[in-house]
């Protein structure tokens, strides 16, 4: 007899020091045994809540978990049912608690639900916090995405409605021209409508372009290209274009194919040397410069004109952004030209990279893979 009287006695000391709640529960949820605990987990003392109903100190939210649990304890008496519920603190706030309920109502020795319940808040609450963050987080990428799609299908919409009636625009312009060659205003006129209407055209596949890109839908067809003889062609044809201007071709002679998109590389030689051209007043000097450096090679475009401030030279390849100096205002332009430059050499493998010296004049750097070695 004496060893089971040691045995009571550890029992209760133990449930009398457990950092957990434990109730004892009538079949109608009543509770007639508490430990210590409950004050320290949920602000009650435990005579508070001798003969209380527990139910309505669960969170409504909560009571279906919790009724399907004694539910479930009530269908396997003596094997332990299991759920998380929030219960009202004493001060009104809720605490987490995870639940180990166990009918013994059959038990002559309790006939009760015993019920252990452990604070678990942090962790839940930690958890909840978890989920709902990433939950905000998905949101906002399906926000994006669909702000991407619609932006794109404006964009494309916007190509569709606009370039026809421009390109109307500056055949009619070329029309007028032609039939008032004596009269220098008309002239003037006409040359200023079809000058506006192609920049906008221009605008139009640059925004186009860069959609692309950002869509990954834009596929090089790379072949083995001579940058130099590119370099001759492209510069040549901006010469024809602007005679008065000064671009010197410094070549390197030792200089191997590249493996590239033809065209995307005759985009970002115009969209340099073009901007070269604008930013030099007076028709001053463009040097455009190809080398060897191991296994690339780099494509130089510089100028000496009107240069960047050095605050602004880590965002000259931002969309939109334009060099806000007092020389460069009125100088024409999008913002779109070295980001293009930019987004065309990533997709070949490459860099781009700029130096300048405000009032002296900017170099623009693009250094590209070269061609890969094949077996003939």
């Amino acid at each position: 007899m004496q060893p089971l009287v040691w045995g009571e006695r550890l029992t209760a000391a133990l449930v009398a020091h457990s950092a957990d709640v434990i109730l004892v529960l009538t079949a109608d949820h009543h509770c007639f045994f508490a430990n210590p605990a409950v004050r320290d987990r949920l602000g009650y003392a435990p005579d508070e809540v001798l003969g209380a109903d527990i139910i309505p100190l669960h969170h409504p939210d909560d009571l279906p978990r919790a009724a399907a649990m004694l539910a479930e304890s009530a269908a396997h008496p003596g094997e332990p049912a299991e759920c998380e519920v929030r219960l009202r603190h004493r001060d009104g706030s809720w605490r987490w608690m995870a639940v180990v309920a166990t009918n013994r109502l059959d038990d002559p020795e309790v006939r009760g639900i015993v019920c252990n319940l452990r604070d678990v808040t942090e962790r839940t609450e930690a958890a909840l916090a978890a989920v709902a963050a990433q939950q905000a987080q998905d949101m906002a990428s399906r926000d994006l995405e669909r702000l991407a799609l619609a932006k794109s299908d404006f964009l494309r919409l916007l190509g569709h409605e606009l370039k026809n009636p421009l390109a109307a625009m500056a055949g009619n312009a070329e029309l007028i021209a032609m039939e008032s060659p004596d009269r220098p205003s008309v002239l003037e006129s006409a040359q200023v409508i079809q000058d506006e209407a192609r920049r906008l055209a221009r605008l139009i596949d640059d925004l186009l372009l860069l959609d692309r890109i950002e869509a990954t839908e834009l596929v090089l067809q790379r072949e083995s290209l001579d940058l130099n003889g590119l370099v001759e062609q492209t510069v040549g044809r901006l010469r024809g274009l602007a005679p008065e201007q000064d671009v010197r071709l410094i070549l390197g002679s030792d200089l191997p194919s590249v493996h590239a998109d033809r065209e995307r590389v005759t985009q970002m030689l115009i969209n340099l040397v073009g901007n070269a051209m604008r930013y030099s007043p007076d028709g001053g000097p463009v040097t455009v410069t190809t080398t060897h450096e191991g296994d690339r090679v780099v494509l130089s475009v510089a100028d000496e004109g009107v240069g960047i401030a050095a605050d602004e030279l880590d965002r000259v390849f931002d969309r939109y952004h334009r060099a806000r100096s007092g020389q460069s205002r009125g100088i024409a332009g999008t913002g779109l030209g070295l980001a293009i430059v930019r987004e065309i050499a990533r997709l070949h493998g490459g860099e781009v990279w700029a130096e300048s010296t405000e009032g002296e004049g900017s170099t623009f750097h693009v250094s590209l893979p070269v061609a890969p070695v094949t077996n003939s």
